[in-house]
């Protein structure tokens, strides 16, 4: 719990320490819940910080599903295949991703608690986004939200801005959350995604100048406000289109590296 209490910290030392020793506690321990709960942990630690860690993560998640279903731990189960379904996204496997999905909606179906509903229906508008049904992923969007504020609090109502944020761009519609976007740099300080967001949504409604210096404050130390967290590569990749669209070709190389 320590190590996923951490996982928004600069440096990913500590998490990825703790985690790796519950790991191995609950190995030698040999009680297959605590291991579930463990492994758990470590897909987390590993997954907020190591995102080229691919194969392990993938390794982890299917040792989580057996070891959650041999102990019909049902919420240790639904998270594997939460983990699952989003590396093999992460792969290019759509197909096997939702094949962990609809697994997932099982479970959540069998577990009916609001934590799992709202994993459920974020998935949902964020294939619907994936899938470019943009009318569909409009009342998925919502409902997401709605679900999660009873369950998840900070971490539904960022999902929701990222969602809606990706939703409008699509739609040609980004000067309608402005400030929305604006408001969370301010509320989610520790989210830098949101920053990049910004830039991206002021060069696409033709403002190139005011982008470019908030460009460039993010910029400042080589990006040093972007550390390993949940929200790492989805910042990254806003950031490195700000780049591209400013025809930064040096800080594009910094990024890129």
């Amino acid at each position: 719990r320590l190590a996923g209490a951490l996982r928004d910290q600069p440096t990913a030392v500590e998490r990825n320490s703790f985690s790796r020793e519950a790991m191995e506690i609950a190995r030698r321990v040999g009680d297959p819940s605590s291991l579930a709960y463990a492994l758990d942990g470590r897909f987390i630690a590993m997954w907020d910080s190591e995102p080229e860690r691919f194969e392990e993560r993938l390794a982890i998640s299917a040792e989580l599903i057996r070891v959650a279903e041999g102990a019909e731990e049902l919420e240790r189960a639904f998270q594997g295949h939460h983990y699952r379904g989003i590396a093999l996204m992460e792969r290019g496997d759509v197909a096997g991703a939702d094949r962990e999905f609809a697994i997932q909606d099982r479970l959540a179906g069998e577990l009916q608690q609001p934590a799992q509903l709202w994993y459920r229906a974020a998935i949902q508008a964020m294939r619907a986004l994936f899938d470019g049904n943009l009318e569909e992923a409009e009342g998925l969007v919502h409902r997401a939200h709605d679900v999660g504020a009873s369950a998840q609090g900070t971490d539904a109502e960022v999902s929701f801005r990222v969602q809606l944020f990706v939703l409008r761009r699509e739609q040609g519609r980004l000067t309608e959350i402005e400030d929305l976007i604006r408001r969370s740099v301010d509320e989610y300080v520790s989210y830098p995604m949101f920053r990049a967001a910004l830039i991206v949504l002021v060069l696409e409604t033709g403002r190139e100048e005011a982008a470019r210096l908030e460009f460039e404050d993010l910029a400042a130390n080589d990006f040093s406000a972007f550390h390993r967290e949940t929200q790492w590569l989805f910042g990254m990749a806003l950031v490195a289109e700000a780049a591209a669209l400013l025809g930064d070709s040096g800080r594009a190389a910094s990024l890129h590296e």
